[in-house]
């Protein structure tokens, strides 16, 4: 009811995004190893993390699933500077996620979340972005490409076998969650209305949020 046809919107905006959920790190999901391996996550939450998924904080606790990336920011052991991240390291907030089915989507994570994974080679990951990136060099083109299942990324890439396995271990090629975030305005932006959705790729809703 914001918006009706025929009214002039010439100051106004409605903007979409889309965002993939599994070019991150689950929290909920990720085994130990892969947890301990993330630079700005110290021992001492990732093993509070894991034990809260799965056997519960304190003994004879159920099993609690992390709902919103929020929650992480208070676990005993995580920093401001580990949550918002500098120059030196990427924050928390930009590494992980609480949706998906714990495998990270190798076309679309970061090179901060690929060189968080166990036996990932800085170099190799820097080969997989470019790769991705097409000839123009740049993430975000018409020419960008994207790595396949069953395909021999040793040979293609020119990647370590080890790194090869660490995709086959942690890794897959495509995603089935997604945030999709509207933003509306009027009155020369004086109103702003936003609202979230996460779904899966059928369409199921998972999560729904609104703010104005």
């Amino acid at each position: 009811d914001i918006f009706r046809l025929g009214e002039a919107f010439e100051e106004d905006h409605v903007v979409y995004r889309i965002e993939d959920m599994e070019r991150r790190i689950n929290v909920n999901r990720a085994p130990p190893e892969l947890l301990e391996n993330i630079e700005a996550l110290s021992r001492t939450a990732a093993r509070k993390i894991y034990a809260r998924t799965r056997t519960g904080e304190q003994e004879g606790d159920p099993p609690a699933a992390f709902h919103t990336l929020e929650e992480i920011r208070h676990i005993d052991g995580v920093r401001d500077e580990d949550w918002f991240g500098g120059k030196r390291k990427t924050g928390l907030q930009y590494l992980l996620t609480t949706w998906g089915d714990g495998r990270v989507n190798v076309n679309t994570a970061s090179a901060e979340v690929l060189r968080s994974i166990p036996g990932m080679h800085a170099g190799d990951v820097d080969k997989i972005i470019a790769f991705r990136a097409g000839n123009d060099g740049e993430l975000g083109t018409g020419d960008d490409r994207g790595l396949k299942p069953l395909v021999n990324l040793v040979e293609l890439v020119g990647i370590r076998a080890a790194t090869m396995e660490a995709i086959m271990r942690y890794c897959k090629y495509n995603s089935d969650v997604f945030k999709i975030t509207g933003e509306a305005t009027r009155r020369n932006g004086a109103v702003r209305v936003s609202c979230s959705a996460v779904v899966y790729l059928n369409g199921n809703v998972l999560a729904w949020q609104e703010e104005s």
